[in-house]
Order: C-alpha cells, then structure tokens, then sequence
C-alpha cells in the first residue's frame, strides 16, 4: 500500500506509522524546505534518517493543496493549520482570522485531492473536534464535522469522483463520522501534535472537550 503522509511537522506520526503499518511504503512530506525544517525540527533528525534507512520517502517543500494524490490507495494530512511563524511577515495577516484560513485550508486539499486521487483512495484527515455535543466554529471557521460536510457536498472533481464519509461508526454530527480514538496508538508509539498556528494555544487549552478527530473519506464514481 502506497500512503502519503501532508503536511508533517516532526515527521514524528510517519514513525509511528512505520512502525504500525509495516506493510505501507510511506512517502511522507512537509510544507517546509528542508532547510527551514532542520531549524525547527532538528532534534527530529532521527526520525528522517530512520525512515529513509528502512526505504521509506521523505519530501520537504510539499504543497498539500497543489500535490498529485494519483497512484496512492491512502492520503493523509494531520491538523493542518496555519502557521504563525510563517505569516509573521505577513502585514494583513490577523491572528483572528487563524480559524478561517485553517478551514480555507483543508477545503483547498480536499479539492486537490478530490481532483487527482484514483477512485477508492481513502482521503484521511485530522482534526480538533468538539465532543460535548456542541459544534465550535472557532478553529476552522466552521465546526469540524460542519466543514468535512461541506466538502462532502461538493460538487464532482476534475476526475469526476465524489467524496463520501467512509466510516460508518463513531461520533457522530452533521450527517459525518469521526474516530476520536484513531490517534491513541500512534501516540503510544510516539507521536506527538505540535503546532505554531494561532489556533494552537485554544486547542490545548481546552482538551477537556477537544479532542482529535479522524475523518475518512473515500473517492468514489459520481
């Protein structure tokens, strides 16, 4: 099974990954050039050299909203956000405004996805969730389960696939499933969520009804 891994930060979750699913070759990307990335993350160094030592792909410089998901059975992008270290520089950037471009975000790669992916490939994505029974629009500009609908609704891609929840379990809201358990064992195996986006600070503060969400999604025929 090919997997695509967007949007790493530590590459901490594709070692995790490895470890869980050895029977997956792993092309795991960052946003960052690899530059940029070593000055972040360079006590994670181990986790590059290592999975590339047991042949799996590290990319920097990788755009989730613009990458090619063809030819991988799964595609994965945990938590995107927008990161306040890169829009410091930014003079109409408002930290305010963090949520919705978070939401903008993940419906960007969702269309890309939907676009490029080969039918039946599983679209996993990673979100904070609400699970007290309320929605909360603060983090993406729409609750999490309201935003994964939307792109549900969406119209047909470039391909001529339609997205549709894959889970048929798990909590649900807005007509859409999540596991707010997936990340357990991965975390176990020592993944670990960072994140320099405005949003970050709120989602650990209030862990107590926050909590992290997957969803899945298919591409399927229209």
């Amino acid at each position: 099974k090919n997997v695509l891994l967007l949007g790493e930060g530590d590459f901490s979750f594709a070692s995790a990954a490895a470890v869980l699913h050895d029977d997956c070759q792993l092309d795991a990307t960052t946003v960052l050039d690899e530059e940029q990335w070593k000055e972040r993350f360079s006590e994670h160094e181990v986790c590059v050299d290592s999975l590339r030592k047991i042949g799996h792909t590290v990319r920097f410089g990788v755009d989730a909203r613009e990458e090619s998901c063809a030819k991988y059975s799964m595609v994965m992008f945990n938590f995107p956000a927008v990161s306040m270290q890169d829009c410091k520089d930014d003079k109409d950037f408002k930290p305010e405004k963090a949520g919705q471009i978070n939401g903008e975000l993940i419906l960007d790669f969702l269309k890309n996805a939907q676009a490029t992916c080969d039918p039946g490939t599983l679209l996993i994505v990673g979100l904070w969730g609400r699970c007290d029974g309320l929605a909360d629009r603060r983090l993406y500009g729409q609750d999490a389960h309201e935003l994964i609908a939307s792109a549900l609704s969406a119209d047909a891609g470039a391909m001529g696939l339609q997205l549709e929840d894959a889970l048929t379990v798990g909590f649900l809201r807005s007509g859409v499933h999540a596991d707010y358990n997936f990340y357990k064992r991965y975390t176990e195996e020592g993944y670990a969520f960072r994140s320099s986006s405005g949003s970050a600070s709120f989602e650990s503060s209030h862990k107590e009804w926050h909590l992290q969400a997957c969803f899945v999604l298919r591409a399927v025929a229209a």
